[in-house]
């Protein structure tokens, strides 16, 4: 099973929620960025459903939303290494995020930053979410 820490640092994979909610509450910008991170974490082949989904409640409940989200379209930029290949891709993904959230430079730089230093919180959710994976 690979060690979803590295791709803490370039971006996580988050959750839609815990439990049954309303469609209409499932309809959301952060509820389909919860989606297209899950999937990122599927198509690279980071870990198993149980992981991703696990992985993708941690981040969406341990970073602030404009940073989630933001991590929603810089996620399927990273490969199954942890790499960003289309680096030219991943950035002009990250500033057309920044434009719609009307981020500042300040706040954009901010969580540039944290993914940056997104390790730490990486090998805290790989602590968590392998074991998830593991129990079937």
């Amino acid at each position: 099973m690979k060690n979803l820490s590295s791709l803490a640092a370039a971006a996580a994979i988050a959750l839609l929620g815990f439990g049954a909610a309303p469609a209409d509450a499932q309809d959301t910008e952060f509820g389909l960025s919860g989606v297209n991170l899950f999937k990122s974490c599927l198509k690279n082949q980071s870990g198993t459903r149980q992981e991703c989904a696990c992985v993708t409640g941690f981040f969406a409940g341990a970073m602030d939303k404009d940073a989630f989200m933001m991590m929603s379209v810089v996620a399927p930029f990273i490969d199954e290494n942890g790499e960003v290949p289309d680096i030219d891709g991943a950035q002009a993904a990250a500033y057309a995020e920044q434009t719609r959230q009307g981020m500042s430079d300040a706040r954009f730089d901010e969580v540039m930053g944290i993914f940056a230093a997104g390790e730490e919180m990486g090998d805290y959710a790989d602590d968590i979410c392998v074991p998830v994976g593991d129990a079937n």
